[in-house]
């Protein structure tokens, strides 16, 4: 995450909806926000990302006080936010936040206080998988081979599948051997 990849999140039960609950989602950090858009482009200019916080980087990120544990909350963002990010909230500087605290979300939590020690991203986006469509045209579950086959083909570069890290391959040198 802090070198701007995309890291796809499987974990528990599927999810469906524009937000999900981060059990079935694509993450990056906001710098990496049009990385974001080739993996999971936005239906239209009226949708956004949903920004994933911990409950204790609320005060440093947003002006208000937020607890909105499954994206069901708006919040603004503070001007030092906009400012290193423009584009990424509404013109009135508000955006869907997901608040996170170690009992609900232990991976998320600790994976954003690791990037909070390491970078200035105390915060992630947070994308819907791309809809998987059986042969009909009705959404299907998404399965862990189709994840790994995403990541394989294209620009998603880790799948977290329940405590599994599992990272792209790196290209190989001789296309004879595999």
């Amino acid at each position: 995450l802090q070198r701007r990849r995309v890291v796809g999140v499987l974990q528990g039960r599927q999810e469906y909806g524009r937000q999900g609950l981060t059990h079935r989602v694509l993450l990056a950090v906001p710098a990496a926000r049009e990385r974001l858009l080739v993996v999971a482009p936005l239906a239209s200019d009226l949708l956004r990302y949903t920004l994933v916080l911990r409950l204790e980087d609320v005060p440093h990120v947003l002006e208000e006080e937020v607890r909105s544990p499954y994206g069901l909350f708006m919040g603004t963002l503070r001007p030092w936010v906009r400012a290193q990010y423009p584009g990424l909230a509404w013109p009135v500087g508000v955006m869907t936040v997901h608040t996170i605290d170690p009992g609900t979300e232990p991976l998320l939590h600790a994976l954003l206080g690791h990037l909070k020690m390491n970078t200035t991203y105390p915060m992630l986006l947070s994308a819907p998988w791309p809809q998987m469509k059986s042969d009909e045209g009705s959404p299907v579950k998404l399965t862990v081979q189709q994840a790994l086959g995403l990541m394989r083909r294209g620009p998603l570069d880790h799948v977290i599948v329940e405590q599994n890290w599992i990272s792209k391959p790196q290209s190989n040198p001789d296309p004879h051997r595999i």
